[in-house]
């Protein structure tokens, strides 16, 4: 697939380095896996990711290219750790705060526990709505997790959120 690179480090993480890119004058993420990300577990990640964009909380996957080992998704301009710290003092509004918990609740609600708390997978399309990024951790949620609690993403991803917005010095959930 060709593309044009706008921001080569638009994020970083664990497995890969996010860029914004240009794809037939669209505005697309790509996330670039390490060589060693077998085709398996991308397939899961952009399988997952798709079902929670059909949600309405994740961006949409538009491609998978498992030779180079890139997943191309819907672009979004900026990233709510981002523009939280523009803020002074830096902080969530009450409607970003709000959409998190609804995004959390709809995952719980179609058994998909998304399993990474951390603040950076928080984006904002271009009408400021906050969307859920980054599937590589997410499973199903299966019978064994459901005797521990009926809610994981409100209960652990939640929380692991605030920890995470807590760490970046961001004010949210008073």
């Amino acid at each position: 697939m060709e593309y044009k690179v706008i921001d080569k480090n638009f994020a970083r993480g664990k497995e890969g380095v996010i860029s914004t890119v240009i794809v037939n004058e669209h505005l697309c993420i790509l996330k670039q896996f390490k060589t060693t990300k077998s085709q398996d577990r991308l397939n899961r990640e952009a399988n997952m990711q798709q079902g929670a964009f059909e949600l309405g909380v994740a961006p949409e996957v538009y491609h998978v290219d498992y030779r180079a080992k890139q997943i191309f998704m819907q672009g979004f301009p900026h990233l709510l750790i981002d523009v939280a710290k523009s803020r002074t003092p830096a902080h969530l509004h009450a409607h970003e705060m709000s959409r998190i918990e609804q995004i959390m609740q709809t995952l719980d609600e179609n058994g998909i526990f998304h399993n990474d708390g951390n603040c950076r997978n928080l984006m904002f399309d271009e009408n400021g709505v906050v969307f859920l990024i980054d599937y590589g951790m997410a499973k199903k949620i299966n019978s064994k997790l459901r005797k521990k609690t009926n809610t994981p993403n409100m209960r652990y991803g939640l929380e692991a959120l605030k920890r995470s917005l807590s760490q970046n010095a961001i004010i949210a959930w008073y």
